[in-house]
């Protein structure tokens, strides 16, 4: 995989608050969340650990993972899930959450990396949120 430790800032959204609606967040929270563009923050801790840190300045959250090694965690929005991460390719780094709720939703982020940055998709059912994060 390329070099994808760094950090990056948003510059670019779309349907980010429809997304969020279709995951359940609460109108307050989107609001909030979409007024605040995040700071994304990408570490490897040692070899082949991860440290995902996404930043706003309303809540910030974190992923401790290992590439192809599921494991349980509390998703930014309150939400039970088993999480995996895998690689596609050198510069494709997959990321699906499977709740474990059956009243709550899976999603799936899809990010590109490149020299620029990353372009993000985020996908709940049929809504889907692009975004991207410049290189600092």
């Amino acid at each position: 995989m390329m070099n994808i430790s760094g950090t990056y800032k948003r510059t670019q959204e779309e349907n980010w608050d429809a997304y969020l609606a279709k995951l359940g967040v609460n109108f307050v929270v989107r609001k909030a969340l979409t007024a605040s563009p995040p700071i994304l923050e990408i570490t490897e801790v040692s070899p082949g650990k991860w440290k995902m840190k996404t930043s706003t300045t309303v809540k910030s959250f974190e992923d401790n993972f290992e590439i192809g090694k599921e494991f349980e965690e509390t998703a930014f929005d309150g939400r039970a899930c088993k999480t995996i991460f895998t690689a596609e390719g050198e510069q494709i780094l997959v990321q699906s959450q499977v709740a474990k709720k059956s009243t709550e939703k899976s999603i799936k982020i899809i990010r590109e990396f490149s020299d620029k940055g990353v372009a993000v998709q985020y996908i709940c059912e049929d809504v889907v949120s692009t975004q991207f994060f410049e290189r600092q």
